[in-house]
């Protein structure tokens, strides 16, 4: 077998089932140049529910091609797909759940290029304080086809304090670039991650450490995966929010549930201050719970990007199930007509009240109170929750913001308000 270069091979990870329409059929084309070139093929095999492929290669999509395609398949279609003529690389992704296979580390394994120098690309695309990966000493167990040159599979494990979903993205992404550019075959740049000339809101949804592996980084595009949506977002990590200009590319950032402290740890400082920056100069930021918490002025790591504190901090603790929030009229302005009550899914987001020390940030507007009660938690003391505020808004230099303590994006009844806050964050008509 011919070997080729370490980055010819990468295709690695374009790992690309798509939502929906990847899944019902077999071999895929994710890029055609319309010219004749190097032909790569991506092998996809998530675990139930990983999105990871999926939006590499809807980041990758937003890059052209000057020759060549990329294809993509199941592991079911492998033995179809490599009778492809052309074919140059094969590139096998996997992603399996903590448990399932007794399967613990994540590992690479490559036939026909330098192994050591690849696994160290990598583990250099990780972020701090993440375990690099490993490299196994067994061969891809895969047949090539006449032509085939070079073989990689990488196995992650998700799981929680493993490898983010923004950095298995990230990972596949940049090693879809380096076999690309490797073979002449793109001039795009790997931080293009969302189409810039889309007429959409740009949202990215913050996937990096902090955050809920699962469950918390589905409510948003829960809301938002509809044929006629006028949102496009996307996931991003610690990386992406430090890259030079990258976020300029989008109107909103949006940071859900997980732990606040947690995830102003993995964004650092200049994470911190990039994403500051990109609202001062008119970003729109969107929060729930944990993300909400990050926004506030009270902690040694909040961002300090809305004037509010939260109330009985010792207590944060207080339970999760189903709470009552109403709205103001302001409220109904923005996130919708909800008349009265609405039950509201709560997970131990912060109860807020206006910050002792606001370093001159404007007021907030209160766009919904809590009208129930949720104190569940050893010690929680009841009372305290009813008629603070649920959901407020404010600006932030040239920016808007918005934060929810509790969970819209997963009460079904609530859902619209989540494409409506995201609209009036990118100060665009919430209505349309």
């Amino acid at each position: 077998m011919k070997t080729i270069s370490c980055r010819t091979f990468i295709a690695s990870l374009m790992c690309l089932t798509t939502l929906a329409s990847f899944a019902s059929a077999k071999v895929q084309t994710a890029l055609d140049s319309g010219k004749l070139g190097p032909t790569i093929l991506v092998i996809n095999n998530p675990c139930t529910n990983d999105i990871s492929g999926a939006f590499a290669i809807k980041q990758v999509a937003c890059w052209s091609l000057t020759k060549g395609k990329v294809l993509t398949a199941t592991s079911e279609d492998t033995t179809e797909a490599v009778r492809v003529s052309s074919l140059v690389a094969i590139v096998m992704f996997e992603v399996e759940k903590a448990g399932e296979t007794g399967v613990l580390q994540d590992t690479l394994r490559v036939h026909g290029c330098d192994s050591a120098a690849l696994l160290k690309k990598l583990n250099a695309l990780l972020d701090r304080g993440t375990t690099p990966l490993t490299l196994a000493t067994d061969k891809p167990t895969i047949q090539p086809g006449l032509g085939v040159s070079a073989i990689i599979k990488l196995s992650l494990v998700a799981k929680s304090g493993g490898i983010t979903l923004a950095e298995r993205i990230r990972l596949f992404r940049h090693a879809v670039h380096e076999v690309l550019t490797a073979n002449g075959m793109t001039t795009s740049n790997p931080w293009t991650i969302i189409n810039p000339a889309t007429k959409k809101v740009k949202a990215a949804i913050y996937a990096g450490g902090g955050t809920s592996i699962n469950k918390n980084l589905s409510g948003y595009p829960a809301c938002l995966d509809r044929a006629a949506s006028d949102i496009d977002y996307t996931y991003i990590g610690p990386a992406e929010l430090t890259q030079p200009k990258m976020l300029d590319a989008f109107d909103v950032i949006i940071i859900g549930g997980g732990s606040g402290a947690s995830e102003a740890k993995a964004i650092g400082e200049d994470g911190a201050a990039a994403i500051k920056a990109f609202i001062k100069r008119g970003g729109g930021f969107v929060s729930s719970c944990a993300g909400t918490y990050l926004a506030t002025c009270n902690y040694t790591w909040s961002l300090n990007i809305i004037a509010a504190d939260t109330v009985d901090s010792k207590h944060w603790a207080r339970g999760a199930g189903q709470v009552d929030i109403e709205l103001t009229d302001a409220g109904k302005k923005i996130l919708g007509d909800f008349k009265g009550r609405q039950s509201c899914r709560y997970a131990n987001g912060p109860l807020l009240g206006k910050a002792e020390n606001s370093g001159g940030l404007a007021p907030y507007t209160v766009l919904a109170y809590f009208r129930s009660d949720m104190a569940k938690g050893k010690n929680s003391p009841k009372g305290i929750m009813p008629n603070t505020p649920a959901i407020i808004a404010g600006e932030y230099g040239q920016g808007r913001v918005l934060c929810c303590s509790p969970h819209p994006e997963y009460t079904l009844a609530l859902k619209s308000m989540i494409p409506r806050a995201i609209k009036w964050a990118a100060k665009r008509p919430v209505d349309k």
